[in-house]
């Protein structure tokens, strides 16, 4: 009788701990699908460009409607960090030449982003220009280029004829921005005659300010340029003290697919 009493008496303490059991599990899944990524969002801008990268998506996120904001597309992998700045709806394709890159992205001994941050992740391999020729006309409602920090830049990327490739892939009112950050170059006069000239407005920004805490966690200062076909398409920056109009510089050379000049926007020291 009693070992009758002392099973009931277990099956009436898993019945109790059973919905706390649950509760428990489906709490860490939580934790660790939503709070990894937040985290991550946490700690990318300690690591620089990130206070222009968030504000671009902000403005994007706020002034598209869910389905057009839902497809993200990037010009250079690097270790995916960008995709943080997405939510698990979306969709990021990020364009990248060199294997190697794809390689040691995906390599989680190296970088995480793929795995804990949210948005479901597209890589292409292969020119960013061809790879967006063949995508649909509005597919995207932001085309983020990020591939102008190195010594060797890839200038047919900012010619007025990837412009004109660009502008039609975007969704309106979608937003093309591009990271131009360059230790010998100054590529926002090299961008702003290419935009005039295919008539899409554009704002820069020079985020600057790193402070002591910043810089030894590895911030470094940032420049970025969005451009939009309409003025409501930059609602949010156009406005903002820290972003200003990029005009057009009729002393400086339209690069174009057949000619560019790179001795003008060198940062002569």
């Amino acid at each position: 009788m009693s070992q009758v009493r002392c099973i009931e008496a277990a099956r009436g303490s898993l019945s109790a701990i059973r919905p706390l059991f649950t509760t428990t599990v489906f709490t860490s899944a939580f934790l660790l699908f939503s709070i990894q990524p937040m985290f991550a969002k946490m700690v990318l801008p300690l690591f620089g460009s990130s206070p222009a990268v968030w504000n671009t998506c902000m403005v994007f996120f706020a002034a598209l409607p869910a389905p057009l904001a839902a497809k993200v597309g990037v010009i250079g992998l690097g270790t995916r960090s960008l995709a943080c700045y997405g939510v698990p709806a979306q969709q990021f394709t990020f364009c990248e030449i060199d294997p190697a890159v794809i390689r040691i992205a995906r390599d989680t001994g190296y970088f995480t982003f793929l795995r804990i941050c949210p948005p479901e992740v597209r890589i292409v391999l292969g020119d960013a220009r061809l790879s967006l020729a063949a995508a649909a006309d509005a597919y995207y409602g932001l085309l983020v280029l990020d591939a102008f920090s190195s010594d060797a830049i890839p200038g047919h990327l900012l010619t007025r004829e990837a412009l004109v490739l660009y502008e039609p892939k975007l969704a309106a009112p979608g937003l093309l921005a591009i990271h131009i950050s360059n230790n010998h170059l100054d590529l926002e006069p090299a961008l702003a005659n290419p935009a005039h000239d295919a008539g899409l407005l554009a704002v820069a920004r020079f985020d600057e300010r790193v402070g002591p805490d910043e810089a030894r966690a590895g911030k470094t200062p940032s420049r970025w340029v969005v451009l939009a076909r309409r003025p409501e398409g930059l609602r949010g920056l156009a406005d903002d003290p820290r972003w200003h109009p990029l005009a057009p510089r009729p002393d400086k050379t339209l690069w174009t697919d057949d000619f560019s000049n790179l001795l003008e926007v060198i940062r002569w020291r």
